[in-house]
Order: C-alpha cells, then sequence, then structure tokens
C-alpha cells in the first residue's frame, strides 16, 4: 500500500514535470519539445513519464488548464461582483496581467502556438471553449459599460478581441523579473484602454485608475524591459 510519503512524492514528481514541459514548450515550441527532452529535464527515464502521463498531449492539456480556467474564474467573480464597471475592468486586466506574472511561459504557450495543430479536436475544443467564455465576459463587461453611459457606442466584440490581444502580447514583451509586476502592467494599460473609450476622456480614466492604485498589491520585485529594449523584441 502506498505510503503518505509515497504520495506526496508522487505529486512533487508531477509537478515537476509538468513545470518542466512548460518551460520546453516555451522555449523550444511544442511541436519540437519531445518527451525524452521533457524526461531529461526532469531527471527520469522517458518511460517513467507514462506513469503520470499518457501521452504528450494530456501533458500539454495540463499545461494549459490552469491558465484558461483561472482567469475565466477570476473575471466571472469580477464581473458578477460589485463595483462600477469601470473598476471591475480596470481589475479585469490587472488579473489577466498577474497570469501573465505567475505563469509567463504557459501564458506564452497558450497565445503563440497554433494549438489545433498540437491537440486533438476534443481536447482543443475544451482549451477553446474555456477561452471563448472568457471573451464572453468580457462582451458583458463592455456591454455594461456602455448600457451605464459610462461609454460610447462600440462594438463590444471587437472592443473584447482588441482588449485581449492588447494584453496577449505581454508575453513577447513583458519581463516577469523586473520592477513592475503583471498586474501593475495590467493596471496601466487599462487607463490606456480606458482614455480611448470612456464618454468622458482621459481625465476621468485617470482618476478613477489611480483611485484603485491605493488598493493593497503585490510588492514582489519585477520589471518589464524598458520601451527602447522591447522596441527591437519582434
Amino acid at each position: 500500500m502506498p505510503t503518505h510519503e509515497t504520495a506526496r512524492r508522487g505529486t512533487d514528481r508531477r509537478t515537476d514535470i509538468i513545470e518542466c514541459a512548460a518551460a520546453l514548450f516555451a522555449r523550444q515550441g511544442v511541436s519540437n519539445a519531445s518527451l525524452a527532452d521533457i524526461a531529461a529535464a526532469v531527471g527520469i527515464k522517458k518511460g517513467s513519464l507514462y506513469y503520470f502521463f499518457e501521452s504528450k498531449e494530456a501533458l500539454l492539456r495540463e499545461v494549459l488548464l490552469p491558465v484558461v480556467e483561472q482567469p475565466y474564474r477570476r473575471l466571472k467573480e469580477i464581473v458578477d461582483g460589485a463595483g462600477d464597471p469601470i473598476e471591475k475592468i480596470t481589475e479585469g486586466m490587472v488579473a489577466l496581467g498577474r497570469a501573465f506574472g505567475e505563469h509567463p511561459e504557459r501564458m506564452q504557450i497558450l497565445v503563440r502556438e497554433r494549438l489545433g495543430h498540437q491537440l486533438s479536436p476534443e481536447v482543443y475544443e475544451e482549451i477553446r471553449s474555456w477561452k471563448a467564455a472568457y471573451t464572453e465576459l468580457w462582451e458583458r463587461l463592455l456591454h455594461e459599460a456602455v448600457e451605464s453611459g459610462l461609454f460610447g457606442e462600440l462594438d463590444e466584440k471587437i472592443a473584447a478581441f482588441g482588449l485581449i490581444g492588447a494584453m496577449n502580447w505581454m508575453y513577447a514583451w513583458f519581463d516577469p523579473a523586473g520592477d513592475l509586476p503583471g498586474e501593475e502592467i495590467g493596471r496601466l494599460l487599462a487607463m490606456h484602454f480606458l482614455t480611448g473609450f470612456l464618454a468622458d476622456g482621459a481625465t476621468t480614466a485617470r482618476r478613477r485608475v489611480r483611485r484603485q492604485q491605493a488598493a493593497p498589491r503585490s510588492t514582489s520585485a519585477r520589471t518589464s524591459r524598458p520601451a527602447r529594449e522591447l522596441s527591437g523584441d519582434r
């Protein structure tokens, strides 16, 4: 019978495999990172991987699920919670920025990889449905802002795609080891986004976002790379 210690070691090893896979998938690309590469990075034989995951696809699914489920659940809490649409939009962008700070490699895989080529139709649909539900929450929130009179008329679907797309490019330039944490990047981007949509313009956007900056947030030391450095990234 497995002991508690044996079960703990198995859980730790499974976590190690997922983290190593995320790092290799991000660095080499999913197609180029083999199970043998992952096993070597973890320090086990390739055959031992199959004790934990039946296939490379099953491992990729475990890498991706947290970064589609968690952002959706957090945004739903924000959308369903108290606060006006401006506060909710800001907190939603802060939450997505935090996801890039906490899971930069997984977010890179989610955004960059052509997952339809890497996953079976069933697993791809599972991931896609989480992403679609997340986008629908943003559409709902933007509709609320329009209905309240805070935003002028807009195409909520296009605006949602634009907001998410702008945040998703963090994978290409955000440095999670620098001065500004991901949530602060999200807060700053929210101010610029809101300036363009608020009926009363930039002054209100800055005032509302800066008011939220007084709220407690992570003080971990992280920075984005300077703009002059970023311009040569892609």
